[in-house]
């Protein structure tokens, strides 16, 4: 299904085309879902992954990217798209060492 491997490719760009160089960011696609069938084509896929940073105006950034991402596959393809952005503090779940 090419529609899934445009947005995946497309949030892989994001941190090098919409990203300063001197801020950072990651987004990773952790999971993609399409359903179990052997012979079709399923009528809904989910894309899951997550964003890293350290600066809310670089979340800020890479949020809206993800929508534009996803609005622009589906219009492209003609589906539908739904972005569920769960957000969270810049470097919440960060490892912290003591002393």
């Amino acid at each position: 299904m090419p529609q899934w491997a445009d947005i995946i490719k497309g949030l892989q760009s994001i941190i090098v085309r919409k990203v300063p160089s001197h801020e950072r960011g990651v987004v990773s696609i952790t999971q993609v879902h399409g359903g179990s069938m052997r012979n079709g084509i399923p009528d809904r896929v989910m894309v899951q992954g997550n964003v890293r940073t350290c600066n809310e105006k670089v979340q800020d950034l890479i949020q809206e990217s993800i929508g534009q991402v996803a609005k622009g596959a589906a219009v492209m393809y003609g589906v539908e798209a739904e972005l569920d952005y769960v957000r969270k503090p810049p470097g919440a779940g960060k490892l912290r060492t003591g002393k």
